[in-house]
């Protein structure tokens, strides 16, 4: 990752139950950073990290110029924006 900003980010996205638990019932359209929304193309991994006594889903994902690394609050349902890298340098290799 280029950058470590850990910034509130909106994201627009669909939760849908009833998925076998090898499946993430997630899916992420856009992210609204730095003034700019951008669209999800590739979904990439999704984990859950447990900080204190809070779960918070980490999803990573790309856009046609970035790469972003998300975490949702499952308490307070904010999404933060931990990591972001250029998508150029990896779709270029």
């Amino acid at each position: 990752m280029i950058e470590n900003p850990n910034v509130r980010v909106e994201v627009i996205a669909i939760f849908t139950h009833n998925v076998p638990m090898s499946q993430c019932g997630t899916k992420i359209y856009k992210v609204k950073w730095n003034g700019r929304e951008h669209r999800v193309i590739t979904f990439g991994l999704h984990h859950i990290e447990k900080r204190g006594n809070i779960l918070h889903h980490i999803f990573s994902v790309c856009t046609p110029t970035v790469n972003f690394k998300l975490s949702l609050n499952t308490k307070t349902l904010v999404w933060k924006l931990e990591g972001v890298s250029d998508a150029a340098k990896y779709l270029s290799s």
